[in-house]
């Protein structure tokens, strides 16, 4: 089974308008609510790709309750303990005259209680060669501490550990031998205190996570496609032409599908072409890929060995 924990779900609310201006009324030509969070998005793509997965999380209020609503009309597993307050919403709003996207990200309820039941929830669980993804943000009441106590449950029964997540001490759960870390280039250099400079740089501190324990490193790159970095193989993927039309979800669906690919014995290489092509497709459109483009744009990419262990 694979399990993606999401600590800060979220329903996202996606706006066009073609102005925005201070101080005015601002009205627009649409909009729409998706039940998200990076580990939802993950669990959805999996979902669209044939692979079953249970959603983890902390539900508040009817915010709560829509994400789980949307969610069982999808099928997919959950366990949601219930918290106080509500299940923050984002806002992402992209104005056309001016051919930008707005983001606001709020922080989230604080977490108490439910956290325990979730934790014996993993305890009870967990069996051999399962995945557990670890996505997003971790809003107040959920710390160091307590990732690291999930991630000891996960490796005590040999469960395999996914992490997408900026938050600087990452690295130190390099020890619980993570099967996948997912930076972009400018979390994975602020892991080290530098600034964003080269492929060189990225491929360097690639190697320190992977020398720390991490057994694969996921880059996303953005526009210039992502590297797929581990100890004896580094491959680099072009990303393919079109319209962005919002951002929010590309890196969960390069994840992903990466994931599902591997966990259907697909080789690096088409996983890591697969993955980038499916999250452009996502970047194109206002909400998750349906994957009836992503053979087209495979035809544009192409994978470089950039360096292979002889």
């Amino acid at each position: 089974m694979i399990y993606t924990f999401t600590a800060n779900l979220a329903i996202d609310l996606f706006i066009e308008t073609e102005k925005l201006l201070p101080n005015k009324v601002n009205r627009t030509n649409y909009f729409k609510c998706s039940a998200n969070g990076k580990g939802v998005n993950v669990s959805i793509i999996l979902e669209n790709l044939g692979i079953s997965s249970t959603v983890t999380g902390f539900k508040g209020g009817f915010t709560g309750q829509h994400i789980e609503d949307d969610l069982k009309k999808r099928n997919i597993k959950i366990f949601m303990p219930e918290i106080q307050g509500l299940t923050r919403i984002n806002v992402f709003t992209n104005v056309l005259d001016e051919k930008k996207e707005y983001t606001q990200v709020n922080p989230g309820p604080i977490i108490e209680e439910a956290k325990e039941f979730l934790k014996a929830y993993f305890e009870k669980k967990f069996q051999k060669n399962d995945i557990l993804t670890i996505n997003g943000s971790f809003p107040k009441g959920i710390d160091e501490n307590y990732i690291f106590e999930i991630c000891k449950i996960a490796k005590d029964r040999n469960v395999e550990i996914v992490i997408d997540n900026s938050s600087k001490f990452v690295i130190n759960l390099c020890k619980f031998e993570p099967f996948i870390l997912k930076p972009n280039e400018f979390e994975l250099c602020s892991w080290f205190d530098e600034n964003v400079k080269d492929e060189k740089q990225f491929i360097r501190l690639s190697k320190k996570l992977i020398k720390m324990g991490t057994k694969n490193i996921l880059l996303s790159l953005g526009e210039n496609g992502a590297m797929l970095i581990n100890e004896n193989l580094i491959l680099k993927c072009s990303a393919p032409e079109g319209k962005i039309v919002n951002t929010a979800m590309a890196g969960d669906t390069l994840l992903a599908t990466y994931i599902a690919e591997i966990y259907l014995g697909k080789d690096k290489e088409y996983a890591l072409k697969k993955a980038v092509c499916a999250g452009s497709s996502t970047a194109f459109r206002d909400g998750l890929t349906d994957f009836s483009d992503v053979k087209d744009l495979m035809k544009q990419v192409k994978v470089e060995k950039i360096w292979e262990e002889i």
